[in-house]
């Protein structure tokens, strides 16, 4: 049972929960939708087994300047890469960043695989994303999917530095409160 300062989360872990969302940054945007689209196409290719709906695909997907479509690093992170180019060449050795190139087959694939569900409807309704993109976002780029619900670029007014880099997008604070907003009630300020 998960806790939290020895207090239970959630008591009943036997029902179901009501409600669903599934929350993903910058990679971990690519992974839960290619989670998800694995999902789906595991369940719908079981064939003659009979199969319980799984529960995920009942979940809202939020994302937060996901990396779907690639990582380019633009502004002060391409400058740091100019400066550094062993810092270019021991990355493009691992396997996230090969992952992360704009045109890898991850990145084709996952695509693929999702746009070919109808999101609007039924099984693969967990697939339309709902996306709030960094302003300026300098580490990914901001391409959506067709089947993608909505998206929207931070108002950078609205944050207190008067801009929403890439890692701050996701975070809230006394300030910058649009995080929680679109988390909760998938508000797209």
């Amino acid at each position: 049972m998960l806790e939290f300062d020895g207090i239970a989360v959630r008591e009943d872990v036997t029902s179901r929960y009501e409600e669903l969302i599934l929350v993903g940054h910058s990679l971990g945007g690519l992974v839960l939708r290619r989670a998800l689209v694995d999902e789906i196409d595991e369940w719908s290719h079981a064939g003659s087994l009979p199969s319980a709906r799984p529960d995920i695909l009942d979940g809202q997907l939020r994302l937060f300047s996901p990396a779907s479509a690639g990582f380019v690093p633009r502004g002060w992170l391409a400058l740091v890469f100019a400066a550094w180019p062993g810092l270019d060449r021991s990355l493009r050795a691992g396997a996230a960043y090969v992952d992360l190139a704009p045109d890898s087959l991850a990145i084709s694939e996952t695509r693929r695989r999702t746009e070919r569900y109808d999101t609007r409807a039924g099984d693969a309704r967990a697939l339309g994303a709902q996306i709030l993109w960094a302003n300026p976002e300098d580490v990914v780029l901001t391409e959506r999917y067709d089947t993608d619900q909505a998206s929207r670029t931070v108002d950078p007014t609205i944050h207190p530095q008067g801009k929403v880099a890439h890692a701050d997008v996701c975070k809230p604070t006394d300030g910058y409160l649009v995080p929680y907003g679109f988390v909760v009630n998938g508000e797209l300020s």
